[in-house]
């Protein structure tokens, strides 16, 4: 996962344009590029195989792709349009281990749970 987001982000920031428009939807000004979605469902696999083994602690595994791709799509973006900003170089690895840190275990089934974070978890 942390590779296949590092790989994802470096194509981003090398190739703003390209990713651009294959991130926006088509209706704002976007293309409805079968790469896009082919992007989504490459960075989906790895979640997958670890839900089926039982390693994700979340019950709901569409929010918690979305949370990669929100992740890697966030930094990318940041760093693209705010090139001035000192990001920190491990950015991305710190953020994308930290999700995985916090819900998948590191061996064998996790326990799944529906629970919000409390607010003192927050």
């Amino acid at each position: 996962i942390v590779v296949l987001g590092h790989l994802f982000a470096d194509f981003g920031r090398t190739h703003p344009a390209y990713y651009r428009l294959f991130t926006l939807a088509a209706s704002e000004g976007g293309i409805d590029a079968p790469s896009g979605e082919a992007c989504r469902e490459l960075l989906s696999r790895p979640l997958d195989r670890l839900a089926g083994s039982g390693r994700v602690r979340s019950a709901d595994l569409d929010a918690l792709k979305q949370a990669f791709w929100a992740l890697i799509h966030g930094v990318v973006t940041l760093q693209v349009t705010r090139p001035d900003y000192p990001w920190e170089d491990r950015l991305l690895d710190v953020g994308l281990k930290g999700l995985i840190a916090g819900t998948i275990a590191a061996h064998g089934p996790a326990p799944c749970t529906n629970e919000e974070p409390s607010e003192e978890g927050e």
